[in-house]
């Protein structure tokens, strides 16, 4: 069983309570984890409208859609996140689609930086990157997959151009991301994470 689990799932919010209190915060001049810098609250305020907008318009593909209504054992998915997180605005309304089309799936999301201890169990490249999705049997809460901090070909195009000898600027390096999460629209994000 995973450590500082029960945590997690008694602290841990529907969708619906995660963004009022991202909103909340950002409206009290303050980000989720307390580093409330002007570009922390920038961050947070992009985040915000990304996550309006793909509440609006993402679209789940009809296999994904069946892939969820398939499941026939109640899951549990705890998302470790942050409201200045960028990977998690473009993320967390996809993973909040696939819940809803399952009545077999419930969904807590979880402010990592509350929960080190939990993160610290599923790093990534030994980061605590975010968003991580951890999806359990909710019977046992055996781990049965884990998803995130982003796509592949995101999360490999970033590694390469760390380990670049000339890697391009933080700036450009988001600008990129950020197009190609708006001309993928949440697509890769369902393939990979019902895989």
């Amino acid at each position: 069983m995973i450590e500082h689990l029960d945590k997690a799932l008694a602290q841990g919010m529907d969708y619906k309570s995660y963004r009022s209190k991202v909103e909340t915060l950002f409206n009290e001049g303050k980000t989720t984890n307390d580093d409330n810098r002007d570009s922390m609250l920038h961050y947070t305020k992009l985040n915000m409208q990304r996550m309006n907008k793909w509440d609006k318009i993402a679209k789940l593909t009809e296999a994904s859609i069946d892939q969820m209504q398939s499941i026939s054992n109640p899951e549990t998915w705890i998302v470790l996140t942050e409201g200045w997180c960028g990977d998690a605005a473009h993320a967390l309304p996809i993973l909040h689609k696939l819940s809803e089309a399952s009545d077999k799936v419930e969904v807590k999301y979880i402010l990592r930086d509350e929960h080190p201890e939990l993160m610290d169990q599923f790093l990534t490249n030994g980061g605590r990157s975010i968003p991580k999705v951890i999806r359990l049997d909710a019977n046992t809460n055996e781990v049965l997959t884990t998803w995130g901090p982003r796509p592949a070909v995101i999360q490999n195009r970033i590694l390469e151009n760390k380990n670049s000898s000339n890697p391009i600027p933080y700036q450009e390096l988001s600008m990129e991301t950020q197009k190609w999460y708006a001309k993928d629209k949440g697509k890769t994000i369902q393939l990979e994470f019902l895989l």
